[in-house]
């Protein structure tokens, strides 16, 4: 599913606050965002969703299969509250983004 207006101006907001300027790629429809950067790409998927669903994880567990350049980073974004940082996928509210 294409990502919505809203989503698409948050992120876009939160690259402009940090003076972030890499390439951005749509990638079919399975993966919200790819962004490259000096040679490394990091893949996000973004929800609006408040509550945190394990299958938000789906399309970036599947990435590795599409892409065979090494992804360094794989991300839910969304606007709840939990947070985990530790494993394969990191789960982040938008608000605490660190491109």
């Amino acid at each position: 599913m294409p990502m919505s207006f809203s989503e698409t101006r948050e992120i876009s907001a939160i690259m402009q606050f940090r003076s972030c300027t890499p390439k951005i790629h749509k990638y079919f429809d399975e993966v919200d965002l790819l962004l490259k950067e000096e040679g490394e790409i990091s893949a996000f998927e973004i929800k609006s969703s408040q509550t945190y669903s394990p299958s938000f994880e789906n399309s970036l567990r599947k990435i590795s299969g599409w892409i065979h350049t090494p992804i360094r980073r794989k991300s839910v974004v969304y606007a709840g509250e939990f947070e985990n940082t530790a494993g394969d996928i990191e789960v982040v509210n938008y608000r605490h983004l660190n491109l």
